[in-house]
């Protein structure tokens, strides 16, 4: 298996393309892996208090996804291996997170998704996860990775899964997404 990574960078959403070659010798490529990216407008949270206040002294945690490695294999319903039925998305998943001011617990729930995109864009699946993150250390801060497995079941038409996307982003509120959004544009 040939395996890919990609970090997120101030630059937005970071995309990186690369080929599997689980059943394959070094001199033969096999297919492509699917497309994988953080989201940058998702990549980020700054989770306030509840209330009106949005200073400093009103955070209660900030996440954010730092990157992703992984790797993908396929399966062929032949011996030959020409004809693909599905790829299998392995990832790790790394985010850090720090408690804030205005937090009343030294644990909170993050929760992610992952979204699969065909290549007419339309979104096949999207399944959410949820992390839960206790803030062990004195400086109030999580480094931490999850691990995932995502299928794509491929038609007889698809001969690789080049054209599908993985994304990735941490569940945000509209306000959340608005504040990403708003930041992004002063960078």
């Amino acid at each position: 298996m040939k395996g890919w990574q990609t970090k997120l960078s101030g630059a937005g959403l970071t995309l990186l393309l690369s080929g599997c070659s689980a059943i394959f010798g070094p001199e033969e490529q096999g297919p492509a892996c699917p497309n994988v990216a953080l989201l940058a407008d998702a990549a980020h949270q700054t989770h306030y208090a509840d209330g009106p206040g949005r200073d400093l002294t009103d955070i209660a945690y900030q996440a954010d996804l730092t990157g992703i490695t992984g790797e993908c294999r396929y399966d062929f319903d032949d011996a030959v291996g020409r004809n693909p039925t599905k790829v299998t998305v392995l990832m790790d998943l790394a985010l850090k997170a720090v408690i804030g001011p205005a937090s009343k617990s030294r644990h909170v729930d993050l929760t992610y998704f992952v979204a699969i995109v065909d290549p007419k864009h339309k979104v096949l699946a999207r399944q959410e996860f949820n992390l839960p993150v206790d803030f062990q250390d004195a400086k109030g801060a999580y480094f931490g990775k999850d691990q995932l497995e995502q299928e794509i079941p491929l038609g007889p038409k698809d001969k690789t899964a080049a054209g599908y996307q993985v994304l990735v982003g941490l569940k945000l509120d509209q306000d959340e997404v608005d504040r990403n959004r708003a930041k992004r544009k002063t960078q």
